[in-house]
């Protein structure tokens, strides 16, 4: 935007005219005017002014609590959760409960996986002796036969046998480690199985039973680190930019980084986790996103939960500085100069130095001062008929609106299908109040269920793979023996086979056994042949070989009972209150009221499917779903900005945030309400350090995002029906707003980039400011980010209809002289 055209063209003007007159044919020389200054067709000068310089970024940052997580550091089955989003708790209170009888079941499962891996382990250990011991015999007896290379290769075989076993000793630490692990921390929480509130606040999330996975009635499974409650702090509030992950580096580029609040400027800083947290999210693949917090205040004393502030960053270090517009300099060689309005009007041609520049401004180090007239050139029709409009500080606010509500209670329990089957009794309906003990409904199994039946199977293959493996280590260990007593009876003899002798083990049998299943230490025993006809110490190698189908016996049964017990525990749960035929019973857990029926009486449904909600009606609230709002929010960014961060099409509500609810009736009637939680986002990562230890957390998020509202006149819990919610996707106090028609727009047409500006009055002249604004295609007005202040008077053109109506707005912004 630069003017080097247009002294360009000045100067190719002037040398035309010379040369004009310079050969005129006899006439009288004539000298040429020399072009001092621009020509244009709009006297337009701009002040000079203090301002910042440098491309800014301005993003959107929520206002949020500082949220402390409840999770077990476990996987568990959460039996209870005794707090509901909204409630005000206070240290020391019980949350949450984990299932202890499920708990004790999973100690008494890890403690046999780990007795499994010990005893294979023993066993293995004692296989590997063997036949390090066979290979000892093989080596010696090759010695002896002076079979230099075969002691050669039964050495080597020994040497992978010997790494092979280090190897294995090495994982099955590691196993036995993670198991013995897992068991403490199983133990610590059958010790207390209970989460406790650390310090005071408000829940805005509880887990709900109802999502938890489980197939049986009640509650269900979690993971370990999975949030269960959220306690949030009010009273220590930082700002939030929602989705966006924290990087190694950061905002550290940034030079200058501020918010505007109540129309006060808040120097920013990045709110940093420390390495270890930093490292431990990155392992675990899920980063926090970013945060901020006000420099030198009270953070919670400006801060207000809830609420929406723009966040501006800029790379340049030209803060508060003397600028003039790109549009007002011209550039000589490696010089810079504008033009100035003097007393007389008259433009004076003055030299300055330069410093930073962005899209619209230059920074001045010397050669003019602050309120300076300077000239800048520009195509647009600068107002010549025109009412003033003085700049005040409003609230600017672009709203949406939801029908789509229910009410719920988030800790009501779900009962599941135990297993797969139909109903024989199920005559439940919403509304009706149970009592604990009492039978909800009856699922027919066909007498034992698909699963039940696959269960019995499953054990029956088990039992009689178990009994053909033992059959043919017994059947081995028969023949090694029978083997044994011909050496020792000397039917074959322990000797060096020489040349034209016949193998003294052509006789024998195979004894190789491969059952594929090396993993578990079930070993191969090599066939005698394998020495070349060397029979030396062969009675002492069969020992060995004896010894090691014993052995795989013993993996064998360890094997088995590994395999078959779980099945038979499984087996017996689905057994539970099973009549005998296949009818099995599912009763109330507790008192209560059915909030949800999910089949119907006969349905065939599956082990898992959803039977019936039971919950109470005295902890319903109000369940928002935004996913009716239609339009779009800006959440993450502004329009009129180079980088305004994502532009999310689904409105969302912050923790603490206002709505509205209107009758759909009567538009007059209106109640008002805040957010007091939501379901969770499960893309967002909590970091939670304790004792030391970082454990990085989140919660078990759906598809369908939905909040939760308080309403503040209690008559509406009596008949919470008719209304529709109003809310802000977008609410700014304090703010610059203007007329929607007192924008206008120009573009670059080199760049394609347009930019907004506006007529402001300054010193009596009648400048082009240009500014950065939100807007929303519902509202008649702007937000103005940057370029005006408070008390700034700009100009409405009589019979302007609005931005962009009147081409000669449209200004091209490198355009010649």
């Amino acid at each position: 935007m630069i003017n080097k055209k247009s002294y360009a063209v000045r100067m190719t003007a002037i040398a035309v005219a010379m040369m004009l007159g310079l050969t005129g044919c006899g006439k009288k020389e004539e000298k040429a005017p020399e072009l001092l200054e621009p020509v244009t067709t709009n006297e337009a000068y701009r002040p000079v002014e203090k301002s910042d310089v440098g491309k800014k970024i301005i993003k959107n940052g929520a206002i949020v609590p500082t949220d402390y997580c409840y999770f077990f550091k476990t996987s568990a089955t959460l039996s209870k959760v005794y707090v509901n989003v909204g409630d005000y708790v206070k240290k020391g209170t019980v949350l949450a409960e984990a299932d202890s009888d499920d708990t004790t079941s999973g100690i008494e499962d890890l403690k046999a996986s780990l007795s499994s891996e010990q005893q294979t382990h023993n066993v293995n250990e004692k296989i590997y002796e063997q036949k390090q011991k066979e290979l000892d015999y093989k080596i010696k007896a090759c010695n002896e036969a002076g079979d230099s290379a075969g002691a050669k290769e039964n050495q080597s075989t020994k040497a992978v046998n010997a790494e092979n076993n280090r190897y294995d000793n090495m994982l099955y630490n590691y196993k036995v480690k993670k198991l013995q692990q897992q068991i403490d921390e199983k133990e610590s929480l059958e010790t207390d199985n209970k989460l406790v509130a650390e310090q005071d606040g408000y829940v805005t999330y509880a887990k709900s039973l109802t999502d938890t996975d489980s197939s049986d009635e009640g509650g269900g499974s979690i993971s370990s680190g999975e949030n269960v409650v959220i306690i949030s702090d009010y009273n220590t509030p930082y700002i939030e930019i929602t989705g966006e992950q924290i990087t190694r580096d950061g905002y550290a580029n940034f030079n200058t980084m501020y918010t505007m609040i109540d129309g006060k400027r808040y120097e920013l800083e990045e709110y940093k986790y420390s390495n270890q947290e930093i490292a431990a999210a990155q392992s675990a693949s899920k980063l926090p996103y970013v945060r901020f917090k006000l420099k030198d205040v009270d953070n919670s004393k400006i801060l207000k939960t809830g609420t929406l502030t723009p966040l501006y960053f800029s790379t340049s270090t030209a803060a508060n500085v003397l600028v003039v517009g790109n549009d007002s300099l011209y550039e000589e060689g490696d010089k810079y100069f504008v033009y100035v309005k003097t007393d007389s009007s008259d433009k004076e041609k003055r030299e300055i130095k330069i410093g930073a520049q962005d899209d619209n401004y230059t920074e001045v180090k010397s050669g003019l001062s602050e309120g300076d007239l300077v000239y800048y050139d520009s195509d647009s029709t600068i107002p010549s008929d025109y009412t003033t409009y003085e700049i005040k500080l409003g609230t600017f606010k672009t709203t949406g609106t939801s029908k789509s509500y229910k009410m719920v209670d988030t800790n009501q329990i779900t009962y599941k299908a135990p297993v797969e089957g139909y109903f024989t009794q199920l005559d439940l309906a919403e509304g009706q109040e149970v009592k604990k003990g009492d039978l909800l409904y009856i699922v027919d199994s066909g007498g034992g269920s698909a699963e039940l039946l696959e269960l019995n199977s499953q054990i029956s293959d088990a039992k009689s793979d178990y009994d053909s493996t033992v059959a043919g280590y017994e059947e081995q260990i028969k023949d090694l023996r029978a083997e044994i007593e011909d050496y020792r009876s000397g039917r074959k003899k322990q000797q060096v086979a020489t040349p034209g002798d016949a193998d003294p083990a052509d006789d024998t049998t195979d004894t190789t056994t491969d059952d594929g299943d090396e993993e578990d230490g079930d070993y191969d025993i090599p066939d005698p042949d394998d020495n070349n006809g060397n029979t030396l110490y062969m009675v002492e190698q069969l020992t060995c070989q004896i010894e090691i189908a014993k052995y795989n016996e013993e993996l064998a049964k360890i094997n088995y009972n590994t395999t078959v017990n779980p099945l038979i525990a499984k087996r017996d749960k689905l057994n539970k209150n099973n009549d005998g035929k296949g009818n099995i019973s599912v009763y109330a857990e507790s008192d209560g009221v059915v909030q949800s029926v999910y089949a119907s009486q006969g349905k065939q449904i599956k082990e898992g499917d959803k039977v019936v909600s039971i919950g109470s009606n005295e902890s319903k609230m109000m369940s928002l779903s935004l996913t009716d709002n239609g339009g779009s929010s800006r959440r993450n960014g502004y329009s009129g900005s180079d980088d305004t961060g994502s532009d999310n099409s689904n409105a969302t509500l912050l923790v603490n945030q206002e709505v509205t609810l209107i009758d759909q009736k009567d538009d007059s009637k209106k109640l008002t309400g805040r957010c007091i939680g939501a379901t969770a986002d499960s893309k967002k990562a909590y970091v939670t350090t304790i004792d030391g230890q970082v454990y990085i957390t989140s919660s078990s998020g759906s598809e369908d995002t939905r909040y939760y509202i308080q309403v503040d006149d209690k008559s509406f819990y009596d008949s919470p029906k008719g209304y529709f919610v109003s809310f802000a996707k977008m609410s700014l106090e304090n703010v610059v707003t203007v007329p929607m028609n007192i924008i206008y727009t120009e573009t670059d047409k080199t760049s394609g980039k347009s930019y907004e500006y506006v007529w402001k009055l300054s010193k009596d002249e009648i400048v082009k400011q240009y500014v950065t604004t939100s807007t929303d295609t519902k509202s008649s007005n702007a937000c103005v980010l940057t370029g005006l202040s408070e008390g700034d008077v700009i100009l409405k053109e009589s019979g302007s209809s609005g931005s962009g109506d009147n081409t000669k707005k449209k200004a091209d912004s490198s355009s010649e002289e």
